[in-house]
């Protein structure tokens, strides 16, 4: 008999949430322009306390879907033609998310072909250690954050993908409009118990 038990570590709502100022178009507001000769870096981070999860070496990739100007206007990359980065406002919050996340889920859709065939190679892979673990040296521009499905010896954790800019700035969060360079990103996962 199949008993699976779920359990969610996280739901996508939260994830979007917590995740949200990084998600919000850095040019509307900000003060200064963007070094878009300025290396960035992000530091990833499991949250929760599965210790099974935390002893996984979990690779992160990150494709870069844009480039950003010294305004912060993005524009798509060759493997991402299509994707339509225009209709998004960080001035209208309540659909702002929603749409962001729908853009994740279209660019990562991306990645492969009709047939499953990986077609856009990582601009760039982490493998977390013990829960953490950084990309450095990377250039401005819009990247999206893809963790494939990790099986441990008794659960299944599969993660929400998501886009951020780099760089970044906090203007909706607490009204500061100052480029941050290097971020730091929460890994949010959903999990379910694997079959005896």
């Amino acid at each position: 008999m199949m008993n699976k038990r779920l359990k969610q570590g996280s739901t996508f709502l939260l994830a979007v949430a917590l995740t949200f100022p990084l998600l919000t178009l850095p040019g509307a507001k900000a003060a200064s322009a963007i070094d878009t000769g300025q290396k960035c870096s992000i530091e990833f981070d499991i949250s929760g306390n599965s210790s099974e999860l935390l002893s996984a070496s979990i690779p992160v990739n990150l494709y870069k879907v844009a480039s950003v100007d010294e305004s912060g206007n993005y524009t798509v990359t060759d493997a991402f033609t299509g994707l339509d980065l225009s209709s998004v406002s960080a001035d209208n919050l309540d659909t702002a998310a929603a749409t962001w996340a729908a853009h994740a889920k279209e660019a990562q859709g991306k990645l492969t072909d009709s047939d499953g065939k990986t077609v856009v190679e990582p601009t760039e892979t982490v493998t977390l250690q013990n829960g953490r673990g950084t990309a450095t040296g990377l250039k401005t521009g819009l990247y999206l954050v893809d963790t494939p499905e990790v099986v441990t010896t008794n659960y299944t954790y599969t993660f929400t993908p998501y886009l951020v800019s780099l760089p970044t700035n906090n203007y909706y969060s607490n009204g500061n409009d100052t480029w941050i360079y290097d971020l730091t990103c929460i890994l949010r996962y959903a999990y379910c118990a694997n079959d005896p």
